[in-house]
C-alpha cells in the first residue's frame, strides 16, 4: 500500500480570489502556489533605486511602473512576481499584467537559479516583452536578455556601461543602481 501523498491542485481561479485577501504573496505555477520569503535590505534597496529612477521615463512615455507587488500572468497560466516591471500596452487587470515591455528581477542566492531558468523562459513567451534584466545584488553585475528580430540576445553590462532598458528608451549607470549600498 503506497504511503505518498496526493496533492490538491489549486485553479487559476482559486488562487486570484486567495490572492486578494492574503497577507502573504505567493507565485503560482501549474496548480501549485508557493509563498514568496521577505527580500534583504539590500535587494529593497536595489528595487527601489531602479524604479524610482525609471519612474519619470515611464510615465513620460506614457507607460506604468510597478515594483514588487504587481504579479505578471504567463500565457500558460502561471503566475510570478518581478521586483520591477514597466507596462506601455492597455493591460486593465487591477491584480495582475499580461503585457509587460520590461521586467527585471534582482537576483540573490536563493533565486538566482530558477530566474535565469524557469522565469527567463516563462518571460520569453510573453509577446510584448522586450527586456529581461536581472540585477546581481552579491557581485555587482547585471546580466539579461534583449529580444531582438533575430530572437532573444544574452547581454552583460560591465561596471562602466550604462544599462538600457529597453522599452523605456534610457538607461542608467551601476551607480544608480547599486546607490547607498
Amino acid at each position: 500500500m503506497s504511503t505518498a501523498k496526493i496533492l490538491d491542485f489549486v485553479s487559476v481561479e482559486d488562487y486570484l480570489a486567495f490572492e486578494k485577501t492574503s497577507a502573504v504573496k505567493y507565485e503560482y505555477v501549474h496548480g501549485r502556489v508557493f509563498a514568496l520569503a521577505g527580500a534583504s535590505d539590500h535587494h529593497n534597496r536595489i528595487a527601489g533605486n531602479i524604479f524610482a529612477l525609471l519612474w519619470g521615463s515611464a510615465n513620460g512615455q506614457g507607460c506604468r511602473i510597478y515594483i514588487s507587488d504587481m504579479k505578471v500572468r504567463i500565457p500558460d497560466g502561471r503566475f510570478y512576481y518581478p521586483d520591477v516591471m514597466v507596462v506601455c500596452q492597455s493591460d486593465a487587470n487591477d491584480y495582475y499584467k499580461e503585457n509587460p515591455c520590461l521586467i527585471i528581477k534582482v537576483l540573490s542566492a536563493s533565486t538566482k537559479g530558477t530566474d535565469r531558468r524557469e522565469k527567463a523562459e516563462a518571460y520569453f513567451t510573453l509577446p510584448s516583452l522586450t527586456t529581461y534584466l536581472m540585477v546581481d545584488l552579491q557581485t555587482q553585475h547585471v546580466e539579461g536578455y534583449v529580444h531582438t528580430p533575430e530572437g532573444w540576445k544574452a547581454q552583460m553590462w560591465g561596471e562602466a556601461e550604462e544599462v538600457e532598458f529597453g522599452c523605456l528608451e534610457t538607461s542608467l549607470t551601476f551607480s544608480d543602481i547599486y546607490a547607498g549600498l
